[in-house]
């Protein structure tokens, strides 16, 4: 079955058509929630209301971009709402908290240089996890997402130069993390060799 067959059976609430969808693209949603939460198990339920969003709202989609980037997109959204709505402490998108993050320039920004392409995948993403979500959220928006900081800021509802702020500290508290201040990583990459 085509994309666009797949997505006009979808459309008709189709069952088995919901299922092949949820079949193919599964493994990539999942990735996409992984890197936003901070476990397999809250990423698997983010997916979950993720596609639920998808089915009710597939008629919807007019097939303008690809079927992936439009579940991409559903699922990053998802995972978002997800964290404000369990606040775990997620408080930067009220305004007076911005005046506490330092305004970044574009050049002071730390370059993706820094952080070690050697890092594995998997090492990269339980690195990530241990971000706080405000940090978390804007450096997977920037870095993976390719989000400019004008669309992060329209999403998170902040400043832009608070967007530039909270990516820049999330890639140096990478570089910590890398650099063995924090033993859980350690443990995990020898765990992943050994």
């Amino acid at each position: 079955m085509t994309e666009s067959e797949l997505i006009q059976k979808c459309k008709e609430k189709h069952r088995g058509a919901q299922q092949e969808l949820f079949k193919r693209y599964a493994p990539d949603m999942l990735g996409i929630c992984l890197r936003y939460t901070q476990h397999r198990e809250e990423a698997k339920d983010v997916m979950h209301d993720g596609f639920v969003k998808v089915f009710t709202r597939i008629w919807s989609f007019r097939e303008e971009s690809s079927l992936k980037t439009w579940l991409s997109h559903i699922m990053v959204n998802t995972a978002i709402d997800h964290i404000k709505k369990h606040n775990r402490k997620y408080n930067y998108v009220r305004l007076d908290d911005e005046e506490h993050l330092l305004e970044v320039q574009e050049e002071d920004t730390i370059d993706n240089t820094d952080i070690p392409s050697q890092i594995s995948s998997e090492g990269a993403l339980h690195l990530m996890q241990q971000l706080p979500d405000k940090y978390r959220i804007a450096l997977n928006l920037y870095a993976v997402d390719g989000f400019t900081h004008r669309q992060i800021a329209e999403q998170l509802g902040v400043k832009e130069g608070t967007s530039k702020s909270l990516v820049a500290r999330a890639r140096g508290m990478m570089i910590e993390l890398l650099n063995g201040k924090n033993l859980k990583h350690r443990q995990y990459e020898r765990s992943k060799t050994g």
